[in-house]
């Protein structure tokens, strides 16, 4: 059975973060686990008095993983598939942007290994060209006005396997981005050396979020937003708005141009493309 090297791991994390912070991080390590996000959010529903310190959740295997909206969450073992529980001063109104943080970050993070910028489609894919690399799922076991207790999700394509087959729309995996185009000569990270890696500039992100706002990501989400100037549909429950992606606003929700009007959403269900609507 595959495992992880938590050594490895460790190292890397520590070689990420600046000297003294995340030195009270839980890592729990797995060969398998159903699910990196609900092991945490379990964890932070029965510890809700004092969830404690940073806690990293990574598995080998990830047998019934969800992604936004239930949808199935395909991570075989070669996948890169880990989770981050963290306590931020966060309100519920402050917390909007944080995912599209977490894209940024780890696109920071994976940059060096692809030639094409890495950009994030509107609220948390990470995307080369048309085709899916990352994802990210947030979810709040906990929120109110002075904090809120975050369960970062995360799944990066990292090889192929026969899992990927399952996946129906296109995508790719680092070590195919590693073997074309200028980066045909480089060698591929190990999948512990990126989960230390990610997690500690997705960490040091999600800080610079809580003390700094929006306003700090805001340029650098301009340059890889994936959606601006696409003509989208947005699925909210029954509903379809049909309009022009115009980036987003102060507090990172998708800003839509319908009938000449600027509005923002929050939430919803992203497709590209449709016939009628004059992209730029």
């Amino acid at each position: 059975m595959t495992v992880l090297d938590a050594a490895v791991i460790r190292e890397s994390f520590g070689v990420h973060m600046p000297a003294g912070q995340g030195d009270n991080c839980r890592f729990e390590l797995f060969a398998e686990l159903p699910s990196t996000n609900r092991y945490l959010m379990e964890y932070a529903r029965n510890h809700a008095d004092d969830v404690g310190p940073l806690r990293l959740c990574a598995t080998a295997v990830q047998t019934s993983g969800v992604g936004r909206r239930g949808s199935d969450w395909v991570s075989g073992p070669d996948c890169i598939t880990f989770s981050i529980l963290q306590v931020l001063p966060l309100g519920a109104q402050q917390i909007a942007g944080l995912s599209l943080v977490t894209g940024l970050a780890i696109a920071d993070a994976l940059q060096s290994f692809c030639d094409e910028k890495l950009q994030l489609k509107w609220p948390n894919d990470l995307m080369v060209g048309s085709r899916k690399l990352c994802g990210v799922l947030t979810e709040l076991p906990q929120l109110n006005d002075q904090k809120a207790t975050i369960v970062t999700g995360i799944g990066v394509n990292y090889r192929h396997d026969s899992h990927h087959q399952l996946i129906e729309r296109p995508y790719t995996t680092l070590l195919d981005l590693m073997t074309s185009g200028n980066s045909a000569d480089r060698i591929l990270t190990t999948r512990e050396e990126l989960i230390g890696q990610i997690a500690a500039t997705v960490i040091q992100a999600h800080g610079q979020f809580a003390s700094k706002g929006w306003e700090f990501f805001a340029s650098d989400f301009q340059s890889r937003d994936y959606l601006n100037g696409k003509s989208v549909r947005v699925e909210q429950g029954k509903d379809f708005i049909f309009g022009i992606a115009r980036g987003v606003d102060a507090g990172g929700a998708l800003k839509l141009e319908v009938d000449g009007e600027i509005r923002s959403y929050a939430a919803g269900e992203v497709t590209i493309g449709h016939q009628g609507l004059q992209e730029n």
